[in-house]
């Protein structure tokens, strides 16, 4: 009976850390080869923590404020309603487009994963960051080679195995892929800083900006730059001791810009400045511009419920697909309430990373102490200005970029999320035995 429970307990204590290996194996393949299908990569690491998601009240208010937008959502899709037309529940659910599903289920999925990071044990840490690190060093050398051959690689590899169709896609596809490369940058600068591996480090911040201006994607140049300027900032803030701390500045801005963006592009709009901007302005800036005018238009038309979930794909070709920006997408489609939603969930996100660590809840609500120990020791370092650098970088793409329902974009949030709770956990592991060692 012993041997039995030990083995059930050696199964129990390692079937999470093997999760999130098998994760670290393919996330080079999704993440170079399928970028915009790391979602399914996501989804199945969740499906086989399920279980953990029972501890999600550690971080209550991000995943209940983002949640509450997802239902949001749903109550405002055409399936909703095709059945307040009198459509029966089978019927509305066949000829809706049921846009809801994918981030319903994405959204258990991540918090499922997240939630198995935040209660692995320290000594379980090293090994799945390990097979991280490996994997973001490997996904750096592949975006480095196309950077420095101008995307020669992949071009290579369309034309070798997939008979060189669509060749316009490969830009995106390199892009989506210095994506996740990007959102992956900051949580696991805190490994490589830690265990100073700064050749990866190094390499990784040029492949990034690199491979942003030889794909023309100035929106991860900005985001870098704004993620850095965070970095630096908390890193060396000097109030910590009041209540000015960076991780209030922080909220209180990013949860202000979401309700103050639709405003200011109205105010441009009615100044005439928006007309002038796009004259003096990069082309795609004066596109944003273009399609974020078309949007506060339409948001006028309906202020208060908006237009429905995902119904700026109706507005096409003046708005391809989402408008670029996470507060007039929210707006347009979710009316006032999404806006408010958006903007407590990106004020929650900030507020929860507070400083002193990262691994686990002291109380409900905050990141926690690594010890007493670790704070004297210099391999673990505050890891909030990393997070808060790593939150960044997510604000500023939603910001500019991409829409705010694409599953692969906030599931590789998600997976960023995940990295840091392992890199603190690694973190942890080394400070222990490195006092063990002293003693």
């Amino acid at each position: 009976m012993t041997e039995q429970t030990s083995l059930w307990r050696r199964f129990h204590d390692g079937y999470a850390p093997w999760v999130f290996r098998g994760g670290a194996v393919f996330l080079l393949l999704f993440a170079f080869f399928a970028p915009d299908h790391i979602a399914l990569l996501v989804f199945l690491m969740g499906a086989l923590l399920l279980g953990q998601i029972r501890s999600i009240g550690a971080m209550w208010a991000p995943a209940a404020c983002f949640g509450l937008l997802l239902l949001l959502g749903f109550a405002r899709s055409d399936f909703i309603d095709y059945v307040r037309q009198g459509m029966s529940l089978g019927a509305a659910y066949h000829k809706s487009v049921r846009y809801f599903q994918a981030p319903m289920l994405e959204w258990v999925a991540c918090w499922a994963a997240i939630m198995a990071a935040w209660r692995l044990p320290p000594e379980r840490g090293a090994g799945p960051m390990r097979w991280l690190m490996w994997a973001f060093a490997a996904l750096t050398v592949l975006q480095l080679l196309d950077t420095v051959s101008f995307m020669s690689l992949r071009n290579a590899i369309n034309n070798q195995f997939f008979g060189g169709h669509r060749p316009e896609m490969v830009v995106v596809l390199v892009s989506n892929s210095n994506t996740v490369l990007m959102f992956l940058f900051w949580p696991m600068a805190y490994h490589l800083a830690r265990t100073r591996n700064y050749a990866v480090l190094w390499g990784a911040a040029a492949a990034i900006v690199g491979c942003a201006f030889v794909v023309d994607t100035n929106a991860q140049v900005l985001a870098m730059a704004a993620s850095t300027i965070v970095f630096l900032a908390a890193r060396f803030w000097p109030w910590r001791a009041g209540p000015v701390k960076p991780e209030r500045v922080l909220a209180v801005l990013a949860g202000g810009a979401v309700l103050a963006f639709p405003p200011l592009v109205v105010w441009l709009m009615r100044s005439g400045l928006a007309r002038k901007l796009e004259t003096d302005i990069l082309p795609s800036w004066a596109a944003r511009i273009d399609i974020w005018s078309f949007a506060v238009g339409k948001s006028l038309e309906k202020p208060v419920w908006g237009w429905g979930f995902e119904s700026a794909r109706n507005f096409a070709p003046i708005i391809p697909d989402h408008p670029h920006n996470m507060s007039l997408q929210a707006w347009l489609e979710l009316g006032l309430p999404g806006l408010v939603l958006l903007a407590a969930f990106w004020f929650s996100v900030f507020w929860t990373l507070k400083g002193s660590g990262a691994a686990a809840p002291a109380r409900r609500d905050e990141l926690i102490e690594i010890g007493a120990e670790a704070a004297e020791a210099p391999a673990a370092a505050d890891p909030q200005p990393y997070w808060l650098a790593g939150a960044t970088v997510f604000y500023l793409i939603n910001t500019i970029s991409y829409g705010i329902w694409r599953d692969w974009l906030y599931c590789t949030g998600a997976l960023a999320v995940i990295v840091g709770l392992l890199a603190v956990r690694a973190a942890h592991e080394s400070t222990i035995r490195e006092s063990a060692t002293r003693l």
